[in-house]
């Protein structure tokens, strides 16, 4: 199978120099507020900042922050592989702009459309056909609901800042490396801690099986990545 990570080095380097360790514990601060790390720039762990529905319990607020981590992660790297046009940070600016910043969080106004009702489904089913640009289908699963109620949750938007500034562009190219071999949670587990893992024990398999799946499905029909990539 043609992967993502051929011809990239920066992975290996970042294992050489200890710096994806740091990165990873800019990923647990940024999910959960953890690791001794001290990384400038989070103030507020995500599972701290959802509006999660009535009764959801932590181990499903840690399961949809590391659901919306890894699906910005592969935002990331689908524009990185020009599949995507989508530029997260001048959508935030977008967002942020104006009257636009008093519709709603930035997770409400546009990550859920970009994800439920753009990369979900195809361009003919769309509300707006040219939306984000028109960009393919991902059919794997990633984008389509895992969780339960997972349409009743929100994200602060200073946190979700946080995490788009330090993480998803701060890093990006470890991101998108990372991003290349896996989803950034099982990544976490393999690397770090096994601790995580079990705390979203019931939804882990579903998280990280979803991920890879659009990880293939992207890799077997999306032309762009297999020209561009293949080596």
């Amino acid at each position: 199978m043609i992967k993502f990570s051929q011809g990239l080095g920066h992975h290996n380097v970042r294992r050489a120099t200890g710096g994806l360790s740091q990165f990873h514990d800019l990923y647990s601060k940024a999910l959960i507020r953890e690791r001794d790390y001290d990384h400038n720039g989070v103030n507020t762990p995500l599972v701290d900042a959802i509006d999660a529905p009535d009764g959801a319990t932590n181990a499903e607020r840690t399961a949809f922050a590391a659901l919306l981590l890894d699906r910005l992660a592969f935002v990331r790297l689908m524009r990185d592989r020009d599949v995507l046009e989508i530029n997260l940070h001048e959508e935030w600016r977008r967002s942020n702009d104006g009257l636009n910043r008093f519709q709603g969080s930035f997770y409400s106004t546009c990550l859920q459309e970009l994800f439920y009702d753009v990369l979900a489904k195809p361009w003919y089913e769309r509300d707006e056909l040219d939306a984000f640009g028109r960009p393919p289908q991902f059919a794997g699963g990633l984008f389509e609901p895992i969780l339960d109620y997972e349409s009743e949750y929100d994200v602060n938007d200073s946190a979700m800042q946080d995490a788009l500034t330090a993480l998803i562009e701060g890093e990006s190219r470890t991101v998108i490396n990372e991003a290349a071999r896996g989803s950034l949670v099982e990544s976490y587990r393999q690397t770090d801690d096994v601790d995580l893992a079990g705390r979203i024990a019931e939804w882990y398999s579903d998280l990280t099986g979803a991920y890879e799946a659009e990880r293939q499905y992207v890799e077997e029909n999306i032309e762009p990545t297999l020209r561009r990539y293949s080596a």
